[in-house]
């Protein structure tokens, strides 16, 4: 298969890019900028780079065509949960309207489409114990809610044009390629602030639970959806399915660093749900699904740091 990733030069971009080229694909990238320095010796040997300014349809419609891309997966946004309204506001204008646009003309072309959304914001706050794909859809923060816009263009592009589609919905993924100096990921900062000896600020008491999920179980869940055909016009959780809170996950750091966080704690945020946890019983029913427990997955990624 021939898939272009758009937005591939992040974390969960390059370890797709990664694993779709294990699987034997033929892999494109297009992205606004090109990987990080540090990261730049471990990009995968995909076939083709490409810069496209402000997710501009038609390079990116040329792009598919001389390539003769069978799919494309969408993955680039500038958001994170704490983004205020004017980001939403240039989100809008720089990426959701322009991948409106770009379904439009996949569809036309009979193209499949991937959009990569938010298990984590998407569902907002719920009563549920886990969150399965039928869980009412109520995001609190503008990132989930640009995540709810695309995922409903995508439903009406189905019904009306006939696009192929599927809709991903990861949980909380770290490990390789993640920028630690973002502000979000809280795996990538706690590690990098706690090897440095700096303070670890942690928006209310530490309790808030969320599904960490180890990135290359996830790039592996995609690459075997993609060739799944009962997968496509579905929509999928892609998580750990076990939840561990913020104060669980600094403890664990700590047993595997041996060193000690310090630990500050601020006010919460509005943004932040209390529990995040998603069921992954539909993803387990289509292909095979196995994520790493989390101490174990916190180790690979320790590990990766020091090669």
């Amino acid at each position: 298969m021939k898939v272009l990733l758009i937005g591939g030069t992040g974390f969960v971009g390059l370890n797709l890019a990664e694993a779709l080229v294990r699987h034997g694909h033929e892999v494109h990238i297009a992205a606004r900028s090109s990987a990080p320095t540090t990261f730049a010796r471990k990009l995968p040997a995909v076939s083709s780079f490409h810069l496209i300014k402000d997710m501009a349809v038609e390079p990116l419609m040329a792009l598919v065509q001389s390539c003769e891309i069978d799919c494309v997966v969408a993955l680039a946004s500038s958001l994170i949960p704490s983004s205020s309204a004017a980001d939403f506001d240039r989100e809008l204008t720089q990426t959701i309207v322009p991948t409106f646009r770009l379904m439009e003309q996949l569809a036309r072309q009979q193209v499949r489409f991937v959009y990569v959304s938010s298990g984590g914001t998407v569902y907002g706050a719920s009563t549920q114990t886990t969150l399965d794909e039928t869980t009412p859809l109520r995001p609190i923060s503008h990132y989930g809610y640009s995540k709810l816009m695309v995922e409903q263009y995508v439903e009406l592009m189905a019904r009306t044009q006939g696009l192929q589609h599927m809709i991903l919905r990861p949980s909380n993924p770290f490990g390789p390629f993640q920028n630690p100096h973002r502000k979000q990921g809280l795996v990538a900062v706690a590690v990098e602030k706690m090897l440095h000896g700096q303070p670890i600020e942690i928006w209310g008491d530490g309790s808030v639970v969320r599904d960490y999920l180890w990135v290359q179980d996830l790039a592996e869940a995609v690459a075997r959806l993609l060739v799944a055909e009962s997968a496509w016009g579905q929509t999928f959780n892609i998580g750990a399915g076990v939840g561990h809170s913020i104060i669980e996950l600094l403890d664990l750091l700590q047993q595997l660093t041996g060193i000690s966080a310090d630990i500050r704690f601020r006010e919460g945020r509005a943004v932040d749900v209390q529990r995040m946890v998603l069921n992954i019983s539909k993803l387990r029913s289509v292909v095979p699904f196995e994520p790493l427990e989390l101490r174990e997955a916190l180790s690979r990624y320790l590990d990766d740091l020091h090669r």
